[in-house]
């Protein structure tokens, strides 16, 4: 038996023999939707803290090939927040610091992320500015 959800009038659901939608008007199944049946309290195959594994999907160094990064957790320009917002990876081998999604280089990024830093902070410092005049 396989659940469904029907998107058609009244919203109701029902469990349905799949040989029977099977055999049913093309107009049926277009009202109909397959509910999924995983399971939504199985843990994840890969562990979800690995770093630069396989299972995550992360990227060679593009400046030396090495295969073996690690998180970065902190930098100079993006405090604690910039290396999670842009999954910086450190090297071991060269210890150069790159995107761990695309492998790009983090030039950009740390250039647009400090000038929008700089202009919230500009536009932090001129509302307290024009508050504290009044």
């Amino acid at each position: 038996m396989i659940e469904y959800r029907s998107l058609g009038r009244g919203g109701r659901s029902a469990r349905l023999d799949p040989e029977w939608h099977l055999s049913t008007s093309s107009r049926s199944r277009d009202w109909l939707c397959i509910v999924s049946t995983l399971d939504p309290y199985k843990p994840p195959a890969a562990r979800l803290d690995d770093p630069a594994g396989s299972a995550t999907g992360a990227v060679a160094c593009p400046k030396c090939g090495a295969s073996s990064a690690s998180k970065v957790s902190f930098t100079w320009w993006g405090g604690a927040l910039g290396p999670r917002l842009f999954h910086v990876m450190r090297c071991q081998k060269c210890r150069a610091q790159f995107n761990g999604r695309t492998g790009a280089s983090l030039g950009k990024v740390i250039v647009v992320y400090q000038l929008s830093a700089l202009a919230l902070a500009a536009v932090l410092f001129g509302l307290w500015a024009a508050l504290r005049r009044r």
